[in-house]
């Protein structure tokens, strides 16, 4: 699994690259974030789901205030948080069966 993500982030780099020749040191935050927010075809869902429980808040959806921030309170949240790494539980079961079903 990871020989299979740096591939995908070498691939990224080099398609930078191929455009910016230079600095890719710099790209690496941006290459990062898009592998870390798009969904994997394996598994259904995205790396950071898989880790937080829940979907990333890019810098303009924080900016813009989206309806997930509007409707951000601190003690909503505190609750929202529990649902989300109890769902997330139930999402790693289901990635962990999708890709036993993968490998066979």
């Amino acid at each position: 699994m990871v020989e299979v993500s740096n591939r995908a982030i070498l691939h990224a780099l080099k398609t930078k690259l191929d455009k910016e020749s230079s600095g890719w040191d710099e790209l690496l935050p941006e290459i990062y974030w898009a592998y870390r927010t798009t969904p994997n075809t394996t598994t259904g869902e995205t790396p950071f789901s898989l880790v937080y429980g829940s979907e990333a808040i890019s810098e303009a959806e924080a900016g813009m205030r989206s309806y997930r921030i509007q409707m951000y309170g601190e003690h909503e949240n505190v609750n929202r948080r529990i649902s989300e790494l109890a769902e997330k539980d139930e999402m790693t079961d289901t990635v962990f069966e999708r890709l036993l079903q993968y490998q066979l």
